[in-house]
């Protein structure tokens, strides 16, 4: 039945240029949306809430790091569960804004975990807080 059990995603590359470093993760929080919103504002970033094209009265909070053209998304799929997505034109730019997004978390103590990647698809870091370490398979 839709709407019971665990989520699962997974996530497609489809940028326009390959060589992108992109992000995906978790959060798991009862925050709503506006305070998600708030608190990430927290990091010095504009936030804005937005409604979401994949869920009907759905809604996603979206950061941007401005000249950086970094961008973060946070989509929430459940009462306690956001989905994170974001990416950049490089590593260090997305590298940088990720760091400064769990800091904030981290401080409120916002269960996460973001995993980044680089343009050649290999993991180059992976922020959390409260989340077990991710293991290699």
């Amino acid at each position: 039945m839709i709407g019971q059990g665990r989520l699962s995603l997974t996530v497609y590359r489809h940028f326009v240029n390959s060589n992108d470093s992109y992000m995906c993760g978790q959060l798991l929080t009862r925050l709503g949306l506006s305070d998600l919103a708030a608190a990430l504002a927290g990091t010095g970033h504009p936030s804005a809430i937005r409604e979401s094209s994949h869920y009907v009265g759905g809604g996603y909070v979206r950061v941007a790091a401005g000249s950086d053209d970094a961008t973060c998304a946070f989509e929430r799929v459940s009462d306690q569960e956001y989905i994170a997505r974001g990416d950049a034109a490089s590593f260090e730019a997305l590298a940088q804004f990720s760091a400064a997004l769990s800091r904030t978390l981290s401080a409120g103590s916002v269960k996460h975990r973001f995993e980044i990647y680089d343009g050649e698809d290999v993991l180059r870091a992976y922020l959390h807080f409260d989340w077990p370490v991710r293991e290699e398979s």
